[in-house]
Order: structure tokens, then sequence, then C-alpha cells
């Protein structure tokens, strides 16, 4: 016959025929068993991003320049520790450091530019034990129109197109000045070349 007692504090004790054993019940409910983060929700400016399957399968998403405030929910499940985990994350591209976020399995932040990040997740328990596993997500986030190489290009093709017009009006038009001067700097000579001859023979 077996009888659990508790102790002092935090500590049980299992008594029997030939049997009397005790240990910490704080140190009996930290797991020493690798376990899994997973993610399982996954939000654009708090409303549920909708995939072809559930996001706790998704290894990538593809994002428009609307859908840059994300929030992210993730979860380490441990039946003997579930209070006790800590989680880190990171956003490869916008920290490369891992941030602790306390107990709380939520976090969001905004992505402004176009290019892919990397989301990673892990997590420790109580008894200083981590994850199995980091929790990868890879988001590419479509730039906007404005700053994609075709509409950059196009800008500048324009631009050089313009100023090229611009120098050509303006080329074009000294010339035209040039020209009027020659020709009524010409016709001044003619005029006055005239008149000298007209003045040296007056029957001319």
């Amino acid at each position: 016959k077996l009888c659990a007692v508790q102790g002092d504090g935090q500590q049980l004790m299992l008594t029997g025929t030939d049997l009397f054993t005790f240990w910490n019940a704080d140190e009996f409910l930290k797991s020493n068993n690798p376990y899994d983060v997973s993610i399982v929700s996954f939000e654009i400016f708090g409303k549920e991003f909708q995939t072809d399957s559930s996001i706790t399968c998704k290894s990538s998403l593809t994002l428009y320049p609307n859908q840059n405030f994300i929030s992210v929910k993730f979860s380490a499940p441990e039946f003997n520790d579930a209070d006790g985990i800590t989680y880190y994350y990171k956003v490869e591209g916008l920290n490369d450091n891992w941030i602790n976020n306390g107990r709380s399995n939520a976090v969001s932040f905004t992505i402004n530019n176009g290019g892919t990040y990397v989301f990673k997740v892990k997590a420790r328990n109580g008894a200083g034990l981590w994850s199995n596993n980091e929790r990868v997500l890879v988001i590419t986030m479509i730039p906007p129109f404005y700053k994609t190489w075709w509409f950059i290009l196009l800008v500048n093709v324009a631009a050089a197109l313009i100023i090229f017009l611009i120098v050509k009006a303006r080329i074009k038009r000294i010339r035209k000045q040039e020209a009027l001067k020659t020709e009524f700097n010409k016709r001044i000579a003619e005029l006055e070349m005239t008149a000298l001859r007209a003045q040296m023979n007056p029957h001319f």
C-alpha cells in the first residue's frame, strides 16, 4: 500500500512498505524532454491571414505592400510547464539579434520595404531546456511599384529623355539666334557697302 503525503513547501513524499522517497514538485513539473515551437496564428492589421493551408504547416508567405503590419502568435505546448516558457524571436532583415519576448506568445512588427525576411522563434522552459526547433517562416514582401527596378529604370529613362529634349531645344534656339544675328550682320554689311559705293560714285 502506497501513500502520498505533501511535505513542507513543494515537497511530496511517497511512503509504503519498504519504501520512502520524496521529491520537489517544482522539479517534477519541469520537463526534461525536447518540445517544438509552432506558429498558430498569422494576422495582417489584426485580421487572420487566409492561406491555402494551415499556417502551422506554412514555411513561406508572400505579401503585398498594403499587408505590412504583421502579428504572429506561436506556441510551445508543454503539459508540465506551460506557464514557465520564455519565447525568443527575431526577424532577419529587420533585426538580426534574438529578442526576449518573455512569457508572451505573440509579437507584432511592420515591414516597410520590399524584400525577403525570415521570422524565427524559439523557446526555453523553466528548467532551462531549449525547444527542439527554431520555427522559421520566410516572408516575401512585394515592393510598391514605385520601388521596383523597372519603375526606377523608367523614371531614369524619362528624366534623361526630358533633359535631352531640353538641351536639344536650347541648342536649337541658340543656333537660330546665331543665324539671325549672322543674317542681321550680313544685311548691315551689305547696306554699308551700298552706301559706301554710292558716296564714291554718285552716278552708280
